[in-house]
């Protein structure tokens, strides 16, 4: 587990959790959500081992999860999370993968949406986003270019 960064938060900062094998993309996307005014990295993590433990102390808003990693299945791993009555995380599978087949399985899974690693900054910022603001009761499942 890479520690969180410190960030000044407020009321409105999204909190997020980077979960990503390739250490270089989890910290660019870190870096690049750091520097956004409403938003703040609260860490990144190699693999999904631990998910629901980690998320329970390091309380992002949104998770960023890779779905190829070694160690836990992540898509078991999401759907562990999703199941669990108190946790509030919005979870966005993120993935080199981009078919309809894995954005279903994200679906069914938990996931509150499903964004392509192909996706430029400005897309995945965007994402982050319009998931701190998602309700699983009332908006439908997003899939980012």
């Amino acid at each position: 587990m890479k520690p969180s960064r410190p960030a000044t938060t407020t009321l409105t900062t999204i909190r997020v959790l980077v979960v990503d094998d390739i250490a270089d993309i989890a910290e660019m996307i870190a870096q690049c959500i750091d520097r956004e005014p409403d938003m703040a990295s609260v860490g990144t993590l190699p693999s999904a081992d631990g998910l629901a433990r980690h998320i329970a102390t390091m309380t992002p808003d949104v998770v960023l999860l890779d779905m190829s990693m070694p160690g836990a299945d992540p898509m078991k791993a999401l759907a562990r999370l999703t199941k669990a009555q108190e946790c509030t995380t919005r979870v966005i599978l993120f993935s080199g993968h981009e078919n309809d087949v894995v954005a279903d399985a994200a679906s069914k899974a938990g996931a509150c949406g499903f964004l392509s690693k192909n996706a430029e900054v400005p897309v995945i910022l965007n994402a982050i986003r319009e998931a701190a603001r998602w309700r699983k009761d009332a908006d439908p499942f997003r899939v980012w270019a």
